[in-house]
Order: structure tokens, then C-alpha cells, then sequence
């Protein structure tokens, strides 16, 4: 897609030696919508732009557009009390040492709370730092080196890391140092003029990586290094497929029960049992019954349910040992719990030895 930055080539002249440029994107030099965006410098003058108020069309399922139907009806705070709430926070950042007993107790509820409401459903389910934290959950508060204190005053060493970002310990003296010092003249990259610290380390990077490798590109999450690596092994391999997994398994996690019931009837089309090859073809009703999945103690919602199956089967035995079974199936009747994806048919292939 080719990118037509058009800027002013004399900018306008501001008191004080401000200036400000106008600025469009452009798809093959035509103005989307009529629409353009003004960079000022920052003053007490207001600078407007035109902007399209027509929204973007969201396409949501009907169950989406159902639960955020009902998250409107029950909220919520209004703006001044969002205000209000956020400064209330930077407020226990500046005494974070001198919280009192009730305040500290009171963040502890509210971070239960909030993680529980608003961050990630179930997460707490199987965190030690809940589950195996006595009366007050433990919520980090401040570390140095290897050493994690909650906000309670609890103690823990810390074998985690965070996931690399401690490697050199927690506030290690001399990252505390080049970050302050980053800090007081430039907190984060404008993402516009040229870093001259991502330039020196993908040098570094490049420098001290094995064979060919060469290239940095920065990201900030482990989605985003799985999803990049995921689009290298297709472009290597030329293929598309993946084998991936549901739910890691772990100490807490419990498979649902399963049973399973039918009704089969076969029919030999070679009359002779004892002649080799021999078939013979078969059909089943098969009824499945799933339990829900445990996760520590909480049932699965989105686990479980009942399938009933017609299966038409074709089975040649080549001799006395050796069996191969082929047997496609489609679902009669569905009922799943949860968000489960139903099936639409299935496919069975066995190969049999006999000794």
C-alpha cells in the first residue's frame, strides 16, 4: 500500500517561535474523507481539525451485542469519579511506605476484586499468591534483588524473574541509574524521529547472534514473538498447518468423565471368514456423555455436554493379524456447554493387529 505523506513546505509562523504543520494521509495522493490532521506545538491555543464522525461498522454476534447490552445497563462510574478513583491511586504510589494497616488491607480487597471483574475471569483460581495466602491474599508492593515483599509485610524469594525482566535482580543499582537518567530527558521514543538506542541495540543483538542473523525487530509481548514465529515457519516450510493445544495441563486440572453407549450392526460381504482379503461393513448410533472439566476446584463452563453419533464403517481384514477399520461419522444431536465449537462430522481410522 503506498503511504503519500504530504506536509507544508513553509510551516506557519507562531508566537514564540512555535510553528505548526498540516498534515494528511493520502491513499495514491486522494484525501480519505475529506478528512486531515493538524500538528501544533503544544500552547494554550486550541487548533481544530475536520474529522469524519462516522464510525467504523463493528460486526458482533448476537450474544456479544447481549452482554454488552447488560454491561451498559449495570454500570457503572461516572467520569468524575474515574478521576477521582485514578488519583486516589497515584496518591498511594507516592506513600506507598506509609500506608496504614486499613489501607493496606483495602487494597488487597480491591485488587482481588478488580482482577476478578475486570482483568482475566478465573485467574485467581489457581494463583498460590490467592489460594495458599492464609487470610490476605499476597499482593507484590516492593523487592530488591531477589527478595519480593507483599504489601502485608510477607516475604518471598523470587525464582520467577519476571519472566526475564529481573534477570539482573529488582532494582539492581546500576538499571535503577541509566533509567532515571533516561528518564529525565527523554521517558519513551516518540515513535517518529530516529532512536539512537534501538539503533545501538540491534547492533548488539546482531553483532552476538549465531550464523546469519542479523535484523531486530522490537516487540513487547510473547503474542507477538509466537505470532511472528508462527509467520517465519509458514514462510519457511511453504505450509499452513499447525498442531497446537487446549488448556495446559497442570496439578489442578481435571479431565470430566466420559461415557459412552451404542448400538452396532455388521455385515460380512465376503461369506467366507477364512478367505483373505475379507470385508465387511457395519453401522452404529453412538450416544456420548462428557462431565465438565475441573480447574481447581471451579467446574469448566465451557466443557462437557451430550453428542449422539451415526457412523457407517468399513472394515477389511487383509489376514489373521491385520484389520483396517474406516468408519466416517456424522452428529444426530448436539447439546455442549458453554462457547464449545460443535462438530460437523468425524472420521475414525484404525489399523488392527491381532497376536
Amino acid at each position: 500500500m503506498k503511504n503519500n505523506l504530504k506536509r507544508d513546505a513553509k510551516p506557519t509562523a507562531r508566537a514564540g517561535g512555535e510553528t505548526a504543520a498540516l498534515l494528511s494521509m493520502s491513499n495514491g495522493g486522494t484525501p480519505r474523507n475529506g478528512s486531515a490532521v493538524r500538528a501544533a506545538a503544544r500552547s494554550g491555543d486550541a487548533v481544530s481539525a475536520p474529522v469524519s464522525e462516522r464510525r467504523p461498522v463493528v460486526r458482533r454476534s448476537a450474544r456479544a451485542a447481549a452482554k454488552a447490552r447488560a454491561r451498559r445497563g449495570t454500570r457503572r462510574m461516572p467520569v468524575e469519579k474515574v478521576i477521582k478513583e485514578s488519583q486516589r491511586w497515584l496518591d498511594i504510589i507516592k506513600r506507598h511506605d506509609r500506608l496504614t494497616t486499613a489501607q493496606k488491607k483495602r487494597v488487597v480487597k480491591e485488587t482481588i476484586k478488580s482482577f476478578d471483574t475486570y482483568f482475566n475471569t478465573g485467574f485467581l483460581a489457581y494463583r498460590k499468591s490467592v489460594a495458599e495466602a492464609e487470610q490476605y491474599a499476597s499482593v507484590e508492593w516492593t523487592g530488591e534483588g531477589t527478595a519480593i515483599q507483599d504489601i502485608m509485610g510477607r516475604s518471598y524469594i523470587d525464582c520467577l524473574g519476571g519472566f526475564g525482566i529481573y534477570s539482573a535482580g529488582i532494582r539492581h543499582p546500576k538499571v535503577v541509574e541509566a533509567v532515571r537518567a533516561q528518564l529525565d530527558h527523554m521517558p519513551l521514543s516518540s515513535q517518529e524521529l530516529l532512536d539512537p538506542l534501538r539503533g545501538a541495540l540491534a547492533e548488539l543483538l546482531g553483532e552476538i547472534a549465531p550464523g546469519n542473523l542479523q535484523k531486530c525487530f522490537f516487540i513487547n509481548n510473547g503474542t507477538d514473538a509466537v505470532e511472528g514465529a508462527m509467520k517465519l515457519a509458514r514462510l519457511y516450510t511453504e505450509k499452513s498447518g499447525f498442531i497446537s493445544t487446549l488448556r495446559g495441563e497442570h496439578d489442578d486440572f481435571t479431565v470430566g468423565d466420559r461415557f459412552d453407549a451404542g448400538v452396532a450392526l455388521a455385515y460380512r460381504l465376503t461369506e467366507d471368514v477364512k478367505q483373505f482379503p475379507n470385508y465387511s461393513v457395519s453401522t452404529e448410533v453412538l450416544g456420548n456423555w462428557l462431565g465438565k472439566d475441573d480447574d481447581a476446584g471451579a467446574e469448566n463452563e465451557s466443557s462437557g455436554g451430550t453428542t449422539t453419533y451415526l457412523s457407517v464403517g468399513f472394515r477389511a481384514r487383509f489376514d489373521e493379524h491385520i484389520a483396517l477399520t474406516v468408519a466416517p461419522a456424522v452428529p444426530l444431536t448436539q447439546d455442549l456447554n458453554g462457547d464449545q465449537v460443535e462438530a460437523r462430522a468425524k472420521l475414525a481410522v484404525a489399523l488392527g493387529f491381532s497376536f
